[in-house]
């Protein structure tokens, strides 16, 4: 139940990035968003927005393309994470992602 208000948000929010990446009037605006996400969440928080808004994947493209380092990991508390672990919990963490986005 509580993910479907979510979705409804993030479908909104990927809808408005679209049309704002469309208009090139709208560069300025577009910087200070950017500048604004890359100051207040960590590199692997981003991807995970880009995973849930995927209209904003051409604003990182160099973050997308590095693979998330142990350091992103170990400041999240995380530590080193096996990839079988990854897989098995992945839609669990990306809702909780999601929720902790959006606080």
């Amino acid at each position: 139940p509580q993910s479907q208000p979510l979705s409804v948000v993030t479908s909104a929010f990927n809808r408005f990035f679209t049309d704002i990446l469309a208009n090139r009037n709208e560069q300025e605006y577009i910087n200070r968003v950017v500048a604004s996400l890359q100051s207040t969440l960590t590199s692997s928080a981003i991807v995970s927005l880009c995973d849930l808004l995927p209209s904003i994947r051409i604003l990182f493209p160099s973050l997308l393309r590095r693979v998330v380092s142990s350091d992103d990991l170990t400041a999240q508390g995380g530590g080193a994470v096996a990839e079988d672990e990854e897989f098995a919990s992945g839609s669990q963490m990306s809702r909780m992602r999601l929720q902790i986005l959006f606080r």
